[in-house]
């Protein structure tokens, strides 16, 4: 196999999320598929949303692991949790800035570039 194949399955690897199926952003609504389950966000819907690393529920091979994502807070019904990974950030986050106005940029890269535990709001609507 040349290197360039090589290369070439690696990235393609790389540009798949591990810890949910799919994931579509477009116009103030995020569609995500995790463990089998569709669930839809509507921007225009969020009361509050924070990015949180925190102990992942079941370990890897290797012990316990901390695992990042969005935690989104509807106005009504539950919260729903979308894991943070590399082929969605980008998406999320240009989504985040554009339909959540005053966005706490600033939270969000001290969340992302976190090694440890912890919660940061990124934002939360006026009362």
């Amino acid at each position: 196999m040349s290197l360039e194949k090589i290369w070439s399955r690696i990235c393609s690897a790389a540009a798949a999320p591990v810890n949910y199926e799919s994931m579509h952003v477009s116009a103030g609504r995020i569609e995500y598929v995790a463990a089998g389950q569709r669930h839809l966000v509507r921007l225009n819907d969020v009361a509050r949303l924070e990015f949180v690393r925190e102990e992942a529920l079941f370990p890897d091979l290797d012990g316990p692991y901390i695992e990042s994502k969005w935690r989104v807070h509807p106005c009504s019904g539950t919260s729903i949790e979308i894991m943070d990974e590399w082929p969605h950030r980008r998406q999320l986050l240009q989504a985040f800035k554009a339909h959540l106005p005053g966005f706490d940029q600033d939270a969000a890269r001290q969340g992302l570039q976190a090694k440890g535990e912890g919660r940061w709001l990124c934002w939360q609507a006026r009362r």
